[in-house]
């Protein structure tokens, strides 16, 4: 924090070491305490969550780990800027690559979380962290850094102000985590169950409804062929028409991160890499399998090192997407993909797919319920991204003073 910084009306400017000390109570394992003390290693700290979600126990250590009680501060002091900082809600042991911070009686423990976990003193302890390939810091280096205490009634409406945040944000979590979960029971189940059937079949992917065939992606498509595969590189330029990369194709969607571009001449001279809506990429080298397809925005765009699936009428382009996308198309990749220090499928293979295809109208259907349940799980993302901001801006008013709470 800068020294000329204003200290609000009724608050004090101190450091960290007058209000909060290290403790180094140490456990050796070899002490005859139960063997059911909890202990949480760096991987137990998850970054930038309040409490601590998982953990070991004490017969699993072989060497002296710091001792913790409920409401002591937890820091990961090892590559600081991971921001694994978590307060206990529990009594155990943890690492010693874990800093143990107790707050002294004139703070309150949920305030002195919270200013551990700020931004700028996650930075702070980055920059002054000691090594260069495993970093760490020190309670030696935090111990002086400048922060802002109010008095203790006003400490707690904060950190009670921030906590319900935390608590929104863990909630929305779990509802996204549920949703995904059920999402990929519903689309195994619509993939080999279909909608309404009674009659099925054994075939090579499994038992699937009598009524639909099993294809070939090369009996469903008008063509398969891989994008630019020549030294991309000597088309690239600054601006011009986006020419797409396995870098660009998500199971969610085709998106614009790092897109590398071509001229319009490139474009039209390497004609059979051009995207039309409705084709379907899929990643051919390093991720294999991957796949996306092409919408309105992207159309007349070129791609590289993709596999492009042109649909005829026997498939709706996003069930394809959504069939190899799923364990049953993935499975086919994993078994067909060589390589041995790069991972790579082949268009012959990609032609070879095969595929359960329901009726046109089934498979509509199933895309939709894709589409519904995605868009659930996309508002729930966006919820919980804007409450993390939400968090961060209140976070930094609250904990300088700059917007003030009553008592």
């Amino acid at each position: 924090m800068s020294e000329g910084v204003a200290v609000p009306d009724g608050w004090k400017k101190t450091v960290l070491e007058q209000v909060a000390e290290n403790v180094s109570d140490k456990f050796q394992p070899n002490e005859t305490r139960s063997k059911k003390i909890k202990y949480v290693g760096l991987e137990n700290l998850e970054p930038e969550t309040f409490k601590v979600k998982t953990w070991g126990y004490s017969s699993d250590v072989v060497s002296a780990k710091n001792v913790f009680v409920e409401e002591d501060t937890l820091f990961g002091k090892l590559r600081p800027y991971l921001k694994k900082v978590s307060l206990a809600d529990f009594k155990g042991i943890c690492s010693t690559d874990i800093l143990v911070i107790r707050p002294k009686q004139e703070i309150s423990p949920f305030f002195l979380y919270r200013i551990l976990s700020t931004d700028k003193i996650i930075a702070h302890s980055t920059e002054s962290s000691a090594g260069n390939v495993m970093p760490r810091t020190s309670w030696k280096e935090l111990s002086g850094y400048v922060i802002l205490v109010p008095p203790l009634l006003e400490q707690k409406k904060i950190a009670a102000i921030l906590t319900a945040v935390d608590e929104v944000i863990e909630k929305t979590a779990a509802q996204i985590s549920k949703l995904q979960d059920l999402k990929k029971g519903m689309m195994t189940e619509l993939l080999t169950k279909g909608i309404g059937h009674t009659e099925f079949k054994d075939s090579p992917v499994g038992r699937i409804p009598a009524a639909w065939e099993l294809l070939t992606c090369g009996d469903v498509c008008r063509k398969i062929e891989v994008g630019i595969v020549v030294k991309p590189t000597k088309y690239y330029q600054d601006t011009g028409i986006p020419a797409l990369r396995s870098a660009n194709v998500r199971e969610n969607g085709l998106n614009k991160s790092n897109l590398k571009f071509i001229s319009k001449k490139s474009n039209e001279l390497l004609i059979k890499s051009k995207l039309d809506e409705g084709d379907v990429v899929t990643v051919r080298t390093g991720y294999p399998g991957t796949t996306a397809v092409v919408t309105k925005k992207f159309i007349g765009c070129n791609c590289v090192d993709l596999i492009i699936s042109r649909p005829s009428h026997k498939v709706n382009s996003f069930f394809l997407s959504l069939w190899i996308n799923s364990d049953f198309g993935k499975g086919q990749v994993l078994k067909n993909q060589g390589g041995l220090a790069q991972q790579h499928f082949n268009v012959g293979d990609m032609k070879k797919m095969l595929i359960a295809i329901p009726p046109m109208g089934e498979q509509n259907d199933i895309v939709k319920y894709h589409k519904a349940m995605t868009h659930r799980i996309a508002c729930g993302i966006n919820k919980l991204t804007q409450t993390k901001t939400l968090k961060k801006a209140l976070m930094h008013d609250l904990l300088t003073g700059k917007k003030r709470v009553r008592v």
